[in-house]
């Protein structure tokens, strides 16, 4: 009996492995890289662009962006501001590479974001 259940262990432990190793597949959408989670919701997870000041789209090719992940925007040396649209409830962290200010809707989750990780932000207006 202790040798089934272990074997049943190490069947369930090895399943775990592969599933965790599973590719995750990547979208591009203009300088977006992205993922999708269950829900069809968007994760930024890499941007590619020049600008210095960037608007965070809702959606990305009709997917509503819930979630930037960590470093989606390290080493993008140009950027001094992004605008991140309510629709956004989870944010990576470390986001940036450098100090750039974040601007948003007052009592957003982004505006919580910066509060907590000191990430320079301002009011959208």
């Amino acid at each position: 009996m202790k040798r089934t259940a272990g074997f049943l262990l190490c069947l369930l432990m090895l399943a775990a492995a592969l599933f965790s190793c599973a590719e995750e597949t990547t979208y591009t959408s203009g300088d977006f890289g992205y993922s999708l989670n269950g829900d069809g919701s968007a994760v930024i997870t890499k941007y590619e662009g020049r600008e210095t000041r960037l608007k965070i789209p809702a959606e990305l090719d009709g997917h509503p962006v819930r979630e930037i992940g960590s470093g989606a925007f390290y080493g993008c040396e140009d950027l001094t501001e992004v605008v991140i649209p309510e629709s956004v409830t989870s944010i990576g962290f470390p986001l940036f590479s450098s100090g750039v200010t974040v601007i948003a809707a007052e009592g957003s989750y982004a505006e919580e974001y910066c509060r907590i990780t000191r990430t320079p932000y301002t009011k959208e207006k």
